[in-house]
Parts: structure tokens; sequence; C-alpha cells
């Protein structure tokens, strides 16, 4: 679908004009005769948009008018009555002259990616280049398949953005977590190799946790509680038989008391003997002396196992991540894929940059920019098959042909603007150079 007739009266510059465009169409002049005038009133006509100036309508008009017949025999007519602060109402009819309903829907329709121009493409800033190639590279990724390829929600990820943005940044954050998960697993495996070293060689953590410490400390109260009470009874035996030579009135009762004494002196010392008879007391205390290293040395095991399986983990963790990573890598060029653009090696890089075969895309000469540049604006067309390029005077000789020849191979319609001496000129760059373009004489001003 192309331009086959365009009318524009008091647009912008233009006050009046009726011109029937070929293939490529060159429209040539001094500065402020209405060249950019032209694109713009085919842009408002298509897209309602206003551009950069603030009025649409021509000095001292009441009102503008443009008019685009297509080759397939619709009409878009667009009428701008409020002095140009708006684009104003549009009426499209078909090939019966019918009124087609929903009229801005449909050119929304048939004119996806129009006015895409290449030339100020290749002049914006990288940051720019990425934004515009964004709004017009169809990337629809649901926002859970997002949200999983990160491993759930990430708070430093804007989801709202871009598809290819929101991967930029995704991947981002997945290296700078990896980046800490294996920071984390190297100190916990250091540090559990530092305590390992601190455990004696042959240390046995088996034996050390059956060393049972209460039952080792109540021997030994036992032990002493009867050498106490051992000693207590010999005391009393003695008191006891100095008595029995001072009061032998009492002797009977104090002879009992002896021989009570003295039975249980030898309890408490068959106590003492069995104790000390069945028990190594030595050992027993030097086994005591030792338990509080042992102890240390079983934190320290205990210590190291859990380092161990934090590293592990982190480990784990390090793997996942450099899977998500690469995941998220690979899903901007199936995205780029799937949408069709036929720009070998088109890609955006970790900055969120326009790339071409992995090369930023200011990196490229100025040929390479120019028709990578054109292969995005014809790829991004819908139906209607229009290219304006705005400046062609930027190129040089050779820069204009490589253009006009992508353009033309591509078999798409341009306008392009170039300053010259005089007038307002409407030329075509067909190859049988068609005269039935309107001449400087068709166009009153």
């Amino acid at each position: 679908m192309k331009v086959s007739r365009l009318v524009i009266r008091n647009f912008q510059g233009v006050q009046e004009l009726d011109a029937r465009p070929g293939d490529l169409t060159l429209v040539a002049g001094r500065n402020g005769a209405g060249k950019t005038s032209i694109l713009s009133a085919i842009t408002a006509a298509v897209t309602s948009t206003r551009g950069e100036r603030p009025r649409l309508v021509h000095d001292e008009a009441g009102e503008s008018f443009v008019l685009l017949e297509l080759d397939d025999g619709h009409v878009v007519r667009r009428t701008i009555e409020d002095g140009g602060r708006t684009a104003g109402p549009v009426v499209v009819t078909d090939g019966t002259g019918r009124e087609v309903s929903a009229a801005q829907r449909f050119l929304s329709t048939v004119g996806a990616g129009f006015g895409f121009d290449p030339l100020a493409f290749v002049a914006l800033p990288p940051q720019e280049q990425t934004k515009r190639l964004l709004e017009v590279v169809p990337a629809d990724v649901p926002m859970p398949e997002l949200i999983k390829l990160g491993g759930g929600r990430l708070p430093e990820v804007d989801y709202t953005q871009h598809p290819l943005q929101v991967l930029t940044v995704l991947g981002k954050v997945l290296e700078e977590k990896r980046r800490v998960a294996g920071r984390d697993a190297r100190d916990s495996e250091g540090m559990a190799a530092k305590l390992r070293a601190d455990v004696p060689t042959g240390f046995n953590p088996v034996t050390a946790q059956a060393f049972d410490l209460s039952a080792a400390y109540e021997t030994i109260q036992r032990r002493d509680e009867a050498a106490r009470q051992a000693e207590r009874a010999a005391a009393h035996v003695g008191e006891v038989s100095g008595k029995v030579e001072l009061v032998r009135r009492q002797l009977e009762d104090l002879e009992q008391q002896l021989t009570l004494a003295e039975a249980q002196r030898d309890d408490a010392s068959q106590v003492l003997q069995d104790l000390l008879s069945g028990t190594d007391f030595h050992a027993l205390d030097e086994r005591i002396k030792t338990y509080e290293t042992d102890r240390q040395h079983l934190d320290a095991l205990r210590n190291a196992e859990q380092r161990e399986q934090q590293a592990a983990e982190l480990r784990e963790q390090y793997t996942l991540l450099s899977e998500r990573i690469e995941q998220v890598r690979r899903k901007p060029g199936e995205i780029l894929a799937a949408a069709g653009l036929p720009v070998a090696g088109l890609g955006v890089d970790n900055d969120g940059l326009v790339t071409v075969n992995g090369r930023p895309f200011q990196q490229l000469s100025t040929g390479e920019q120019l028709r990578a540049a054109v292969d995005v604006a014809v790829a991004t067309l819908g139906e209607l098959r229009v290219v304006l390029v705005d400046g062609f005077e930027r190129l040089d000789a050779d820069g204009q042909a490589d253009v006009l020849a992508h353009l033309q191979a591509a078999g798409v319609q341009a306008f392009v603007t170039e300053v010259r001496d005089g007038d307002l000129t409407i030329v075509s760059l067909d190859d049988d150079n068609d005269p039935a373009i309107v001449a400087d004489d068709d166009i009153p001003f």
C-alpha cells in the first residue's frame, strides 16, 4: 500500500500542494520552503502526531487539510480546525467511497512502524537509538516469564519497561547475585578449612561426644563424701574411746556407741574401698581436664560442617544463577528473531544499546549504519509501505546512492527531503523519471 496522490492546504509552511508521488520522490528547496512540512503533513494524516512544531495550520489560515489517496483505493482526509493545537479528526473511505469505521484504528493497523526516518535514527545518541528501536520492535514477553527467568520477582528490576530493557537489567542483577554467591562460597570454604586445621590429627569426635562429664563429677563427689564420712567416723571413734576411760559409768552406752561408730566406720571404709578399687580416679581427673579442649574441637567440627553445607548451597545457587543469566542473554536474540527483523545480527548489548553482529551501532561505518537503519525502517512498516527521509543533503553522493538503492530494492515508497537553492520542487527519482510529478509551475503559493 503506497500513496498515489497527496493534497495539502495551509499545513505549516505549505499553502497548497497537489502531487502524485512515485516510489522515490525528492522534495527539494531552500530552508523554510516547506520540505519538512510535507513530511509532517503525511505523518499527521496517518498517525495524528503533531511533531515538534507548536502549530499545524499555516499562518493566518483558519484550518489546514491533508488528503492521501492510496493505491488500493482508500482515501485519508484529515482537517485541523483549532489552529493546529491538535491533529484534528480523520475520515477514511475505501475504494467504493464508503467510510471506514474506527478510522484512526485502521490507520494504526496499516501504518504500523510508519514514520521511521533512517537518517534521523543514525544521528541519534546511542540511548535514543535504543529507545526508538524498542518502540518499533514487537516483544510480547509476558511479565511472569520475565519473573521466572530471574528466579522470582527482583526488587531491582522494573518489569513495566520494554522486555529487552528488562532483560538487560535482569542480566546485570543476576550477574551481581552470582558474584556475591561465589564470593560467599569461597569465604565459607576458607573458614571451614581453617576450622578443620585447628583440630588435632587423630582427634576422635565420637569418643569426645560420648564422654559424660556430669557422671564423672558425680562419681568424684561420691568419693569425696565417702572420704569425709570415713574421716568423721574415725574422729568419732577416737572421741568415744577417750570417753570410755573417763566415764566408766557410761561405759555400756559408750561401748554401744563405739560399736555403732565402728560399724559406721567400717561401712564408710568399705564404700570408700569399693569406690577406690572400682574407679581409676587419676584417669578420670585427666579425662576431665581434656573435656574442655574436646568440646572446642567438637564446636570447630560442627562449624566446619555448617560452613561446608553453606558453601555447597552457595555453589548450587551460583550454578543456578549462571543458567538463568545464560537464558536471559539468549532471550533478546529470541525476541529479535521472533520479530522478524531482516537486519543481520541486530541485538541489544548488556548496557541496553543497539548492536549489529555484537558491535555497538556507533562503531559501524556510516554505510553500515545507514543500511541497518533502512532495514529497520523497512522491517517495521505495516501495510502502508512508506518511508520518510529528512535531510538527505547530509549524505555524500555515494551515501545517497546507497540509501536510494536500498530503499528501491526493498520495494517501499520513499519521500526524501534535501536542502537546495530555490523554491520548493518535487521530482521523481524513479528510473523512468516520470514527469507526472508536480513541477514548480504547477504548485501555486
